[in-house]
């Protein structure tokens, strides 16, 4: 792992991300690669100190025989195990994009409650590239996603799977 004014470099996995500084980055956390949350006193002075779960979004990367040739079959997997864990589940987009010859992006909004009727709203993109599909999945309670929305768009953005380029 290199972090270098806040850009997160994985060499094993030969992939990049950047984040805000207002932000953290963890790895090895919650049986992700990477785990990034907005530092606790920065979103309690931008919201107030009235949520339950830290905004995060998990990097995880799963091994499959060919991604691009499974990419319906993933996505099909990933929603009906996700509906399994949050009641009211709601698909709110579902975007697939060939980006490249070996890349296809998923793009995934959608939003349920979870335990205690915490509602929460989800952005995961899913890269399908080769060999591997890299997951990156943004959690927010309902009620401060507007705040963290465009700290998740940049870092969504930022990401990027070096060998591909």
């Amino acid at each position: 792992m290199i972090i270098i004014n806040n850009k997160y470099k994985n060499e094993f996995y030969d992939i990049e991300i950047d984040y805000p500084e207002t932000w953290q980055l963890k790895e090895d956390i919650y049986n992700t690669i990477a785990c990034i949350q907005p530092n606790p006193n920065y979103l309690i002075n931008l919201v107030g100190s009235d949520t339950v779960i830290l905004p995060n979004i998990n990097l995880m990367i799963y091994p499959v025989q060919n991604a691009k040739l499974h990419t319906h079959k993933i996505l099909n997997r990933t929603i009906d195990d996700l509906s399994k864990y949050i009641t009211e589940f709601k698909i709110k987009s579902r975007i697939i994009t060939t980006k490249s010859d070996d890349l296809i992006l998923a793009e995934l909004n959608y939003s349920g409650m979870a335990e205690k009727g915490l509602k929460l709203v989800f952005k995961q993109n899913l890269y399908f590239y080769l060999n591997k599909v890299f997951s990156l999945t943004c959690t927010s309670e309902c009620n401060i996603y507007s705040y963290v929305k465009n700290d998740f768009n940049k870092i969504l953005e930022s990401f990027k799977i070096l060998d591909e380029e």
